[in-house]
């Protein structure tokens, strides 16, 4: 079996990102609320998920509810911050077989589109 990159692998995680949106800068510029935003990822390790946290990161959303098609989400993470509750795990994570936070400190999404979940509301 092939390995998979470093790289790659990351992107194979489930990532789940809860933002607590506080002050609307502008019309649909949005600032994220540090306090209560959270940036999540799911691994499977011999078939159970296992979650972790990143606890440096940065969004950037602009949004208008009314035309949620024309928003954008743009999000920065520092890799180096991922945390898996566990020295050892978290040092292991860290090496080229998993996130080679040396030659990929940073990673970043960019939302492609933004959609509706309800319509009409």
């Amino acid at each position: 079996m092939d390995k998979i990159p470093a790289m790659k692998r990351f992107w194979l995680l489930s990532v789940v990102l809860a933002l607590g949106w506080g002050v609307q800068a502008h019309a649909t510029d949005w600032v994220m609320d540090k306090q209560t935003s959270k940036l999540q990822f799911v691994v499977r390790y011999e078939g159970s998920p296992t979650v972790g946290v990143f606890r440096q990161f940065d969004t950037r959303l602009d949004f208008d509810p009314r035309h949620p098609e024309e928003g954008h989400l743009h999000v920065a993470v520092s890799v180096a911050s991922a945390d898996m509750n566990s020295a050892d795990i978290n040092s292991a994570i860290r090496e080229t077989a998993w996130f080679d936070v040396a030659q990929f400190p940073r990673g970043t999404f960019e939302s492609d589109r933004i959609t509706r979940d309800k319509p009409n509301e």
